[in-house]
């Protein structure tokens, strides 16, 4: 299970771990237990978001897309919100 953190910049940097363990090992729950907790985060993140951190999360949802998987609501709705 991934540890949930409470840093907006680190759990957008365990993205990269998230995408090694799916690889590797096709743990595709992973890919859900970030967006979950990503998706929490972007709701109470107030600032900017700094555009160093829009491509992982750019391929965040690009792994659902492979996996023929419908991106979670919750992260669908936190990723409209955001500020660039």
């Amino acid at each position: 299970m991934p540890v949930l953190v409470d840093n907006i910049e680190v759990q957008i940097e365990k993205i990269y771990e998230v995408f090694d363990l799916i690889d590797n090992e096709g743990a595709d729950p992973w890919l859900w237990a970030v967006s979950d907790c990503l998706a929490g985060l972007l709701d109470q993140y107030k600032e900017s978001l700094s555009i160093e951190y829009v491509y992982p999360l750019m391929q965040l949802i690009k792994r659902f897309e492979e996996k023929n998987t419908i991106i979670p609501k919750m992260l669908n709705n936190a990723l409209s919100n955001i500020n660039l």
